[in-house]
């Protein structure tokens, strides 16, 4: 289940059953002891928040057409951030399509329509915060390296992990759609970011991560960094990855990665 904050309204993470995507309400550590009254006037916003998810939800699976304004309009009067947006909305419809599609109970084109949708979305939210951040280029800059295996052409994924990154102070890089190995480890040696982040669609897809991983621990200046993959190619199995300690599978659960990356971001930070 989808777990939203009652008072906030900030996405909070996933519950069993993780095979059901309907939103449940709960309160987050930030807004834990706010009175009775308080959480009383959240009721509404609450309802509010779940209408979306299910207008969204359900035509996605019907295959109707969306509009991003419409969408974006609604998302701006509900005082959602667009991380939450991306991540307790968007997500888990992408997630449950992806799911009935594997199952033959929607058809790829019914997939393809609704992640051409939500990749529209994000775009326009990075867009939006591109424009009122400051620019940087420095390559010692980046703490973090997102990119798509070779052969992974699936990006929406991806993005949202990196607007979860950067809405975590982390500044990166991404590049979509998949990269041959050589180019991922020539960015690698540009940036000299201290995570890689690598997103796998297929499970054949493990050997790329593997081959990297290898080069990576034969190169003396690239020591210390942290390779984390995720998506539909690994389903969290860290077994695939035996005997490669630089490598992390991400939990499939957005609110668990994030407080792994905030302990991962402190440690390096008192690394220096």
């Amino acid at each position: 289940m989808i777990r939203w904050c009652s008072y906030c309204q900030s996405f909070m993470g996933e519950a069993a059953p993780f095979d059901d995507f309907s939103l449940t309400h709960g309160l987050c550590p930030a807004c834990t002891g706010k009175s009775s009254a308080q959480l009383a006037a959240q009721v509404e916003p609450a309802r509010r928040v779940a209408d979306l998810y299910g207008d969204m939800r359900q035509a996605a699976l019907s295959g109707r057409s969306l509009s991003v304004e419409d969408l974006l309009v609604r998302s701006e009067s509900l005082g959602l951030k667009d991380v939450d947006l991306c991540v307790g909305i968007l997500q888990p419809i992408l997630q449950e399509i992806g799911i009935l599609w594997s199952k033959g109970q929607v058809t790829i084109a019914r997939e393809h329509q609704f992640t051409a949708f939500a990749d529209a979305v994000i775009k326009r939210l990075k867009r939006a915060a591109s424009a009122s951040a400051p620019s940087w280029a420095a390559p010692d800059a980046v703490d973090a390296l997102l990119v798509c295996a070779d052969g992974n052409q699936h990006t929406v994924g991806l993005e949202i992990i990196d607007m979860t990154m950067t809405n975590l102070g982390l500044k990166t890089r991404v590049f979509v759609p998949g990269l041959p190995n050589a180019e991922i480890l020539g960015l690698v040696r540009q940036l000299r970011p201290r995570i890689l982040g690598i997103s796998l669609s297929l499970l054949e897809q493990v050997r790329h991560v593997r081959q990297i991983a290898q080069a990576v621990a034969n190169d003396r200046q690239l020591d210390g960094l942290k390779i984390v993959v995720g998506g539909g190619g690994v389903r969290s199995d860290a077994g695939l990855f035996a005997g490669l300690p630089s490598v992390r599978v991400a939990p499939n659960d957005i609110a668990s990665l994030k407080d792994w990356l905030l302990a991962e971001v402190t440690a390096m930070n008192r690394a220096g």
